[in-house]
């Protein structure tokens, strides 16, 4: 008798691809896009309001406090990224399960619309 627990069924829906959770932790982590493929979306979500909170200080109030909250989401993905390449394909099929459905596009198209709406404002003030 072993003291791990039983390996589940590959389910190829919902079983994470550890290539592609470390790719997008790498150039789409500072979106929190590596947290919604694993159905995270609160700390996704928490990502991504660090971006857009970052540009509005960069850009709207002060540039120092929001380079700093532009850097967050970037370090941390990376670190992520360096911790999921060191975790082997079951140690992440055992801790997560990717997420499907219709709520990942709906959280990718209202991440795009958010970042243009955000631009509008400084793209009138640059062109006026």
């Amino acid at each position: 008798m072993s003291d791990q627990p039983a390996p589940q069924p590959f389910d190829e829906e919902t079983s994470v691809n550890p290539s592609t959770l470390s790719n997008l932790a790498l150039f789409l982590g500072w979106l929190g896009a590596h947290r919604f493929y694993i159905g995270d979306n609160t700390l996704g979500a928490f990502y991504y309001a660090l971006l857009v909170f970052g540009i509005v200080f960069t850009v709207y109030v002060h540039l120092w406090e929001g380079i700093l909250l532009l850097l967050a989401p970037f370090v941390i993905s990376f670190i992520e990224f360096l911790r999921f390449r060191r975790m082997s394909q079951g140690e992440i099929a055992r801790t997560y399960q990717r997420a499907t459905g219709e709520n990942q596009t709906i959280v990718y198209v209202a991440q795009i619309i958010f970042l243009i709406l955000l631009f509008i404002p400084l793209l009138m003030r640059v062109f006026s």
